[in-house]
């Protein structure tokens, strides 16, 4: 089944109107994971992830918190940033001596300031 990817979107460059996924903004979310899926992803849901693993400077898997280890091409962590330094890669120095704890962030909206 051919499926059709629809973005959301509300902008002045567009023509008039408001965009949006037929069927609601979860229905963009199936028809990634359908896609996804169809190309030989594997999703694992309700997963809570304990460490990514690295190997030489390249995520490489994940350790579950039930100690399952999954292998994999690609690693996404959809996580806060911080939160993926400090607490699901392994110790080791951060990129420029970047320190997640210690850099001051300011709270933003993707629909800008």
């Amino acid at each position: 089944m051919r499926r059709r990817l629809i973005l959301s979107c509300s902008t002045p460059s567009w023509p008039p109107g408001v965009w949006f996924p037929m069927g609601g903004l979860y229905r963009l979310v199936e028809s990634l994971v359908s896609i996804a899926e169809a190309h030989g992803v594997r999703f694992a849901y309700r997963a809570p992830v304990r460490q990514i693993e690295v190997d030489g400077g390249r995520a490489t898997g994940v350790v579950l918190e039930d100690g399952t280890r999954l292998s994999a091409d690609v690693v996404v962590a959809n996580a806060d940033l911080p939160y993926v330094y400090d607490r699901l890669l392994p110790d080791r120095p951060q990129p420029n001596g970047w320190n997640a704890r210690n850099t001051p962030a300011r709270p933003s909206c993707s629909t800008g300031e």
